[in-house]
This record gives structure tokens, C-alpha cells and sequence, in this order.
């Protein structure tokens, strides 16, 4: 499939509509073209610069002379310079051109230990489906909440789900018949994440083991995880609002702290699963842009580090899997 060659106008027009998207106001975006304008300009070096295809060849060297350039030509004050230097910056890494060793604020570098492991995201799916080290009281009612409890870290491993993500869906954001979970970015806006085969069995086997007196209710907000209540037995329905009780996110933090602590894995949390998904999209070729919207993030600028740890970080061979769904 070939690449779809955009012109610098239709670049800069993309990048612009992505940015009012994320709510920057009329007067910042058309701020943004005016910088854009010019660089296209100066890369060209003719009038017709906007008619001409975008270059993806851009290096930290050519984009430091046009910072010097405008510094010198224009009279550019540091503060112009920090924005026009922004600007461009989100506006390449849009495009998928990264720019190595620029500035781009402060931001903690992540390291290799902010990322899970391949052998604690095995050792956790494995103690999970096991009965290691449970008590009777826990075993006993294990089998009502293992489908719900899997497919909570499987959707954190495989599709980048954050906690925030799951505690919130609710039954208008499962489409059962197409296997696609719709959960809420944001801004309000829904993102449709199709489920391999496994993980969409596995979401109708969650359903199914709550009792049907108590079951969600299909195209409504009753949530899609369940709070389970070991002492009877139960999956518990809350009266103050009519609806099965919800899961919160202090109950699935602590669900997944107990399994962690129980596969004896001290590292993992849900931010390292969700970092590793990260990295692992990064690999498999999906660009920052892509993932930003699949994963629900406020910018393109949350990316950054991930880039520039996958460009300048060596991987170990406890890194060598995908942990990525393939649909």
C-alpha cells in the first residue's frame, strides 16, 4: 500500500484540524499556521512552498538553522522562539518525523524498569489463572470473579487500557455483536477498540457470570464490571442508583495489587503494563499520533518520552515479545 503524499498546505491543514480537536482556541490555531507557513517557506525557499510535497526528511540540524534563522532575520524574542520551536516539533511528530536531541520541556525520561517485563507480565497472567497460594474462603468464590479479574489485566496489557478507562465503561460502551469496547477519551469523545477472538469470549464469559437478577443491563449506563462480595457469595447491586454496584478504582487497583503480590512480582503496576503497551505499539510500527488517539491521551506531546526512550534505549532479551493485540 503506498503512502499517500500530502503537500505542505494539506500537511499543515491535517495537523491544524488534529489541534482544534484537542481544544486549542480559533486565535492559537491560526497561530500555529502562521508559523507553519513560514517554516514551509524556508525549507522551500520558493513562494509556492505550500503546493509542494511535504518533506519527511527534516533533520535536528535543518530545523536548529531555521530556529537561528528566525532568530536572526526576524528578531525573534526567546519566548517566540520556544513557541515556534513547539509548534513545529508537534507538528513533525504529527507526521511521524522525530527530532532527536531538540527541546522538549520538562520531562521525566523513563527508563528501562518503567516498563514491565515479559517475565512479569507471564508470571502475573499464570499465577492469575492458578489457585496458588488462595485460601479456601478465596477459592470459593474464585470462580465467579477469574473471567472479570483476566480480563481487566488483559485489556491493561494488550489494548493499553488505564484504570480510569475501566472503572468508567459501562454497557452502552460494549458492543457485544462486533466484539468492540467504546470507551471515553478525552475530551468526551468515544474510541472503538476492536477485541481479538480470545479477549471477546472472554468479555461475554465476564457478563454471563453475573446472575441475570443482577446482570448489567445491555444499552444502559449499569457499569461492565461488577462488584463481587466474598463474604455472601454475590455480585452486589447498589439501591442508590438502581443499577449493579460498580467496581471502583480503589477495588481494581487493590484486586490487582493482591495478584501481583501473589505472582511475586514487586515491580508491576498498571502504569508499567500501560507504558509496555506503549513501547510495544511504538515497535510494531504504530505512529505517536495513532496511539494518542487510541489510547485516549490529552496530546501528542504525552508521547515524547516514549519515543525518545524506544530511539536511544537497548531492549533485553526480557523485552523480546509484542504484548499487543493483533486483530
Amino acid at each position: 500500500m503506498e503512502m499517500i503524499i500530502l503537500t505542505w498546505d494539506q500537511s499543515i491543514h491535517e495537523f491544524l484540524l488534529y489541534m482544534q480537536g484537542n481544544g486549542r482556541k480559533l486565535s492559537t490555531v491560526q497561530r500555529y499556521r502562521y508559523d507553519l507557513v513560514l517554516f514551509a517557506l524556508w525549507v522551500e525557499n520558493s513562494e509556492d512552498a505550500l503546493q509542494r510535497p511535504f518533506k519527511r526528511n527534516i533533520t535536528t540540524d535543518r530545523f536548529k538553522q531555521y530556529l537561528n534563522a528566525a532568530k536572526t532575520n526576524r528578531n525573534c524574542s526567546p519566548t517566540s522562539l520556544k513557541r515556534i520551536s513547539g509548534v513545529i516539533i508537534n507538528f513533525l511528530d504529527y507526521h511521524g518525523v522525530f527530532l532527536d536531541s531538540v527541546d522538549r520541556g520538562k520531562q521525566e525520561l523513563l527508563q528501562l524498569h518503567n516498563f514491565a517485563s515479559d517475565t512479569e507480565i507471564e508470571r502475573l497472567l499464570q499465577t492469575m489463572k492458578s489457585l496458588e497460594e488462595l485460601t479456601p474462603y478465596q477459592i470459593a468464590g474464585r470462580s465467579h470473579i477469574l473471567n472479570r479479574n483476566l480480563l481487566i489485566v488483559r485489556l491493561m496489557i494488550y489494548y493499553g487500557f488505564s484504570i480510569h478507562d475501566l472503572t468508567n465503561l459501562t454497557m452502552q460502551d460494549v458492543n457485544f455483536g462486533q466484539g468492540v469496547l467504546l470507551p471515553t477519551a478525552a475530551g468526551g469523545i468515544k474510541r472503538a477498540i476492536p477485541l481479538h477472538e480470545t479477549d471477546r469470549k472472554l468479555l461475554l464469559a465476564t457478563y454471563k457470570d453475573i446472575p441475570e437478577p443482577v446482570q448489567p443491563r445491555q444499552n444502559t449506563l449499569d457499569p461492565l464490571f461488577v462488584t463481587f462480595h466474598h463474604a455472601t457469595g454475590t455480585f452486589q447491586w447498589d439501591y442508590s442508583t438502581d443499577s449493579p454496584k460498580k467496581l471502583t478504582k480503589i477495588a481494581m487497583q487493590r484486586m490487582l495489587q493482591k495478584e501481583i503480590k501473589r505472582a511475586n512480582i514487586h515491580h508491576l503496576s498498571p502504569t508499567t503494563l500501560r507504558n509496555r503497551h506503549i513501547l510495544d505499539s511504538l515497535r510494531s510500527g504504530i505512529s505517536g499520533a495513532e496511539i494518542k488517539v487510541l489510547l485516549g491521551m490529552k496530546s501528542i506531546e504525552a508521547m515524547h518520552r516514549y519515543i525518545i526512550f524506544w530511539r536511544s534505549s537497548p531492549l533485553s532479551d526480557n523485552y523480546r515479545k509484542i504484548w499487543r493485540a493483533h486483530i
